[in-house]
């Protein structure tokens, strides 16, 4: 399963994204970034637990900026309308 689409359109698999890349991911997020149209409540759960299951973040940091990036997506998405 394709784990991220960039902004050019290029697919990436889990294994294919490095730390750094994939911090740059959830910080993206968090901001408000991302492709809506590939988006959703359940790919943003698996960046975050990625960035848990790497130790990248420890459980607090990645639920907590989780549930920022899905609020984010969620005013995005009701903005679209």
């Amino acid at each position: 399963m394709v784990f991220w689409i960039d902004e050019k359109g290029k697919t990436y698999w889990r294994k294919e994204i490095d730390n750094a890349k994939l911090l740059k991911i959830a910080q993206g997020l968090t901001a408000g970034k991302g492709n809506l149209r590939f988006l959703s409540n359940e790919r943003i759960d698996d960046v975050f637990e990625e960035c848990f299951n790497r130790g990248l973040m420890d459980s607090y940091n990645a639920h907590d900026k989780c549930l920022r990036a899905k609020v984010v997506y969620s005013h995005r998405l009701n903005a679209e309308e």
